[in-house]
């Protein structure tokens, strides 16, 4: 097991905001976390990076207990988090949008680079156009190289197909497929496009109201009244 989040709590200084979390990943998995906006979803993501206090629990990663450590030192074990909005440089090329996501790391940069660009063909061509001149959908594919060019263990993705044409959330889809069946990297994905989320994860968690606790079956995702159900989506 890659990460396991066992009866977690967490706040935004006084206000509680996770009230309870419960949930695991395996190497290479994709799990999905499905809930309506204000529930606690990109909470739970920030949690696990560390961005938001955790008042109890344990996060377990790769065979340890990350309770205490800072987003850099989480971030240097192999977690890697794309944030809903992207948060790429708008002054900034492609190509050193890139080159900040891994300049603190070891080893061939560029082979690195390279090799994220190999994943997502469309950048290639957009190599050195400024990250606030590309359209929504092509700043998200930068944001998801730039985070695969760390080449974490787990990448965490917040809505990463708000927003965007279908034509690019197809490519997307495309390359978290076969980054999971190469069993390369674990994937926690945040959505809320239910056809999105079904397709990629093997397992889908709901949450709602900051408790995240259900694993939803396999077959009530193709069940409207079941997923409202879980969490009011109509």
């Amino acid at each position: 097991m890659l990460l396991e989040i066992k009866n977690v709590k967490a706040s935004y200084g006084l206000v509680p905001a996770i009230h309870e979390a419960n949930f695991f990943a395996e190497h290479g998995e994709v799990v999905g976390i499905l809930g309506h906006n204000g529930m606690g979803k990109t909470t739970l993501l920030k949690t696990i990076m560390g961005f938001v206090k955790q008042n109890s629990g344990e996060i377990n990663f790769d065979g340890e207990t990350i309770n205490k450590l800072s987003v850099h030192q989480r971030a240097s074990k192999g977690i890697g988090l794309v944030p809903q909005g992207r948060e790429i440089f708008p002054n900034l090329t492609v190509e050193q949008n890139m080159s900040v996501g891994v300049a603190a790391q070891k080893g061939d940069i560029n082979g690195r680079i390279e090799e994220a660009l190999e994943m997502f063909p469309r950048l290639k061509r957009l190599i050195d156009r400024r990250g606030g001149d590309l359209s929504g959908g092509e700043q998200q594919l930068l944001a998801l190289a730039r985070c695969l060019c760390r080449k974490p263990k787990l990448m965490l993705l917040d809505e990463p197909t708000e927003g965007i044409q279908p034509s690019i959330i197809d490519e997307i889809a495309e390359t978290l497929s076969k980054l999971s069946k190469k069993g390369e990297i674990t994937i926690v994905l945040v959505e809320q496009n239910l056809d999105f989320i079904t397709n990629l994860s093997k397992r889908v968690y709901a949450i709602s109201n900051g408790i995240l606790k259900d694993e939803i079956p396999p077959k009530s995702l193709k069940d409207t009244n079941a997923i409202s159900e879980y969490m009011g989506f109509s």
